[in-house]
Order: structure tokens, then C-alpha cells, then sequence
């Protein structure tokens, strides 16, 4: 006989309570009545109701209790199991132990990430980790209590969405009773913006009926450039010299100078000149 929870042990509230057999039960006489399951240290001693199960492959009697069993020290028995026919001379009589079922707790929390530059504006969903005590994890989405530093830099809602508001540095704590997480450190940056815009090469040189495209750069808030093509109107001074193409294509007429400029919503670039020969 091998029983779940072992005898004297201690479990959670969730363990299944079952014992198998090296031998054939009769399956017929496997009901409710063969188990009975009590809190012995509780004050109310009586007899815990359930369902029971019987798996003649696995030779597993399993008990199901209707409720979830709350803490205390329980006593579990067996009688009235009746071995299947091949096994008529093993005589079961009783089987009896005690187990202790303890409450999982909450141990810790996890805040992810550690760390996260943001900009104004933007939107940011926390992750919350909580680690059990009977070494089980989940991630956590209700009774959540945040703890922001500086709710003028960033807030946190009730679902765990983190909205940057101000440029500065903030740290979030998740607590859930009295667990407390780590510390996220958030640093809000003002948002990225264009700032000017530049058209190369200067000067463009062609001959007649030869192409040649320019590129438009564009020059952002934090120091970067990158390459513009969507959105650029590509304006030339004089449009019986040259000839202007969406991707940005320049093509020679014939011979002569002018001028090219770009522009994007309210940028306007530098003139090149466009020399054609």
C-alpha cells in the first residue's frame, strides 16, 4: 500500500488524498462510505463529505472532499475495501494515519522589469511575480497595492499600467499584504522630435539625361540622424533643368544650375545646388 499524503506528513490544501494497492479492488464496494476524513484538531470533528474514485489500472483509490480543506492536523481511514476476485484470501480491515495540512503563503514578489527608460507619454504594463510557499509561482493581477516614489513622474493604475508623465527619475514597489516587491527604477525622457532637416550631396552634378538620387536626413532631439524618405517634397528651383521623383530620383533636362530643397510638414532643408552639363 502506498498512500498520498504519506503518514505524518505535512501538506497543502491542494494535495491529492489517495492510496493504491498491489492488488485488485472490487470495484463495486469502492464508494463514499469506505472513507472517512476528519480535522481532529479543529472544533468541529465532523466527517469531511466527498467523492470517490476508484482506478482499476492504477489500483488507486482517490477521495475528493466537496470543500478545501483548512489547516489542522486530519485523520483519514479506510475500511469496507474488498480485494477483486484473484485476490479473495488478502483480507483488508482498516487502514488509518494522520497528515497535516498547512496554508500556502505568499513569500515573495518579483517586480519585472528592474529597470526602464521611458519617454513622456508612454504607456508601460508591470509584471508581478508571486513565488508560494510550497514552491509554486503565478503571476499576480488583483489586490495589488503600488507604491510610486513621485506620482508627478509617473502613475501607476489598479491593473498595473504605468503612464510616464514627467521628465525625471521614479522607482515602483508592488506590495500584496505585507509582501513587498523590488524596486523598478524608471527614468522618464522628453519625447524624441524632429528637429531639422538636411539634403545631400551639395552640390548634385548631372549630365543630360542622367539620374541620380539625393537623400533627406533627419536631425532628432537626442542627437541622432537618420535617413528620411516617406513624406519628403522635393521642391527644385527651376523645373526645365531637372526633373524630381518621388523616391527621391533627380533626373538632367539639360544644361544648366538650379536649386533643390526638401521639405516635411514645417521643415524646410538647406538649397543644393543642381549643376547639369
Amino acid at each position: 500500500v502506498s498512500m498520498q499524503p504519506e503518514p505524518a506528513s505535512t501538506v497543502t490544501p491542494d494535495t491529492p488524498i489517495n492510496i493504491e494497492f498491489n492488488v485488485d479492488l472490487d470495484a463495486k464496494h469502492v464508494n463514499e462510505s469506505d472513507v472517512n476524513l476528519r480535522c481532529i484538531s479543529c472544533k468541529r470533528k465532523k466527517r469531511l463529505h466527498g467523492r470517490v474514485t476508484y482506478d482499476q489500472v492504477e489500483k488507486r483509490v482517490t477521495f475528493i472532499p466537496n470543500k478545501v480543506l483548512k489547516p489542522g492536523i486530519y485523520e483519514i481511514a479506510y475500511h469496507g475495501l474488498k480485494p477483486g476476485r484473484s485476490n479473495q484470501k488478502t483480507k483488508i480491515k482498516e487502514i488509518k494515519y494522520r497528515f497535516e495540512v498547512i496554508p500556502v503563503v505568499l513569500e515573495s514578489l518579483t517586480l519585472s522589469p528592474s529597470t526602464a527608460t521611458l519617454e513622456i507619454g508612454d504607456i508601460f504594463s508591470l509584471n508581478v511575480q508571486g513565488s508560494y510557499s510550497d514552491g509554486t509561482s503565478q503571476t499576480l493581477t488583483e489586490d495589488i497595492e503600488w507604491i510610486v516614489s513621485d506620482t508627478d513622474i509617473v502613475s501607476v493604475d489598479a491593473n498595473g499600467v504605468l503612464t510616464a508623465l514627467h521628465e525625471g527619475t521614479a522607482t515602483v514597489k508592488a506590495q500584496k499584504g505585507s509582501v513587498l516587491s523590488n524596486a523598478l527604477s524608471i527614468e522618464i525622457k522628453p519625447p524624441v522630435v524632429l528637429e531639422s532637416i538636411s539634403l545631400t550631396p551639395n552640390p548634385l552634378r548631372l549630365r543630360v539625361g542622367q539620374s541620380s538620387r539625393v537623400t533627406v536626413t533627419g536631425h532628432y532631439s537626442n542627437g541622432t540622424t537618420e535617413a528620411i524618405e516617406a513624406e519628403v517634397d522635393l521642391i527644385p528651383g527651376n523645373n526645365d533643368l531637372i526633373s524630381v521623383y518621388g523616391d527621391g530620383t533627380i533626373e538632367g533636362l539639360q544644361a544648366g544650375t538650379t536649386t533643390l530643397q526638401a521639405k516635411i510638414d514645417n521643415f524646410s532643408s538647406q538649397n543644393i545646388d543642381v549643376i547639369v552639363s
